[in-house]
C-alpha cells in the first residue's frame, strides 16, 4: 500500500519526525503520549516543518513548541483544540494563539455551511429511522450498541398521528415499564 501511494513507512518516531514535512497529530491523548512533542522531539523535526494538531492540547509540550516557532525550527503551526484545562497550559494557548505564525481553531475547523447542513440532515434521518423502530446495525460509534439494540422492540409509534398533520395527540416512545424510573418520553403530532 506504501508503495502505491508513494510512501515510505517509518520504523520509529525519531525517522518519521525527521522525514516530515508536515507533521499531524491525530491521536487521542493518553499517559504515554503526553508531550509527546517536546524539546527533544523537536529536535528530530526537519528546520521549518508544519505541525498540526487537531486532537489533544497536551499532546505538546508548550514552552518547547513556542521557542521553537520563534526559533523557525517549526515554521508555522495549526490547532483545532479545545483549550487546555490547566491554567498554566492556558496561558501558552493564549500565547500560541497571538503569534503571526499559529492558527487556532477550537475544534471547529471541520464546519461549513454544507456540512453543517448534512449533519442536520443525517440527524433528521436517524431520528426517522429510531422512531419507526429500524435502528441502524451499523453503529461505528455507539459505546453502548447492545444496550441500544435492545430498545428496538421498546420504539412504538403512531403511524396515523405522524400521517397526518392535521391532527395532534401525544406518542409516547418509550413505555414507562421499561425505563423503571425514568419518565416517559412524548412527542407531540
Amino acid at each position: 500500500m506504501e508503495n502505491a501511494l508513494g510512501m515510505e513507512r517509518c520504523s520509529n518516531l525519531t525517522e518519521l519526525f525527521s522525514q516530515s514535512d508536515c507533521l499531524t497529530l491525530h491521536c487521542p491523548l493518553t499517559s504515554e503520549n503526553k508531550h509527546l512533542i517536546n524539546l527533544e522531539t523537536i529536535k528530530f523535526l526537519k528546520f521549518g516543518a508544519f505541525l498540526v494538531n487537531t486532537s489533544e492540547f497536551d499532546l505538546i509540550e508548550s514552552n518547547s513548541l513556542i521557542s521553537a516557532l520563534k526559533s523557525g525550527n517549526i515554521r508555522s503551526f495549526a490547532i483545532d483544540c479545545d483549550q487546555p484545562k490547566n491554567i498554566f497550559e492556558r496561558e501558552n494557548y493564549d500565547i500560541l494563539c497571538s503569534m503571526p505564525n499559529v492558527i487556532c481553531t477550537p475544534k471547529i475547523g471541520w464546519y461549513c455551511q454544507e456540512s453543517h447542513n448534512e449533519l442536520r440532515v443525517a440527524a433528521a434521518q436517524e431520528v426517522r429511522r429510531a422512531l419507526t423502530g429500524s435502528i441502524p446495525e451499523d453503529l461505528k460509534n455507539c459505546v453502548n450498541k447492545s444496550e441500544l439494540l435492545t430498545l428496538k422492540g421498546i420504539f412504538k409509534i403512531n403511524q396515523e398521528s405522524c400521517n397526518n398533520s392535521s391532527t395532534t395527540s401525544n406518542t409516547t416512545l418509550f413505555s414507562k415499564e421499561s425505563f423503571n424510573n425514568i419518565s416517559p418520553i412524548f412527542l407531540l403530532f
